[in-house]
């Protein structure tokens, strides 16, 4: 499950999705950057791990008409929200969402830090 919230009060601003296997919480990256050198090698940059660092992809199979327009309605109007779900709470912006060609629906927010 994956539960979202808006962080000011808004009777509309929150809903919980029964969200898909393909949903994605538990992706993590590290701040790496690698940049060529002039002999041929390469140099490593790394920059360690940070919850900000997170992206969750929320898909939904077959979604409700609610569910798509609370999606709809989050993306379009907030700037951050409240995303709880197996791997923690954190504050996120919502990025984009779609409806996929089979109807899924897809929203991905891109976190900013763990609450």
């Amino acid at each position: 499950m994956i539960g979202i919230s808006t962080t000011t009060y808004d009777l509309n601003g929150h809903h919980l999705f029964h969200r898909d296997h393909n949903s994605t919480v538990k992706t993590i990256a590290s701040r790496v950057a690698r940049t060529a050198t002039l002999d041929g090698g390469s140099v490593l940059d790394s920059g360690g791990f940070s919850d900000g660092d997170r992206t969750i992809e929320l898909v939904q199979k077959k979604p409700t008409t609610a569910d798509i327009d609370f999606i709809t309605y989050i993306v379009k109007t907030y700037t951050q929200v409240v995303v709880s779900c197996s791997e923690g709470v954190f504050l996120a912006a919502p990025s984009k969402t779609s409806v996929s060609r089979t109807g899924d629906l897809l929203a991905t927010f891109l976190v900013k830090e763990q609450i």
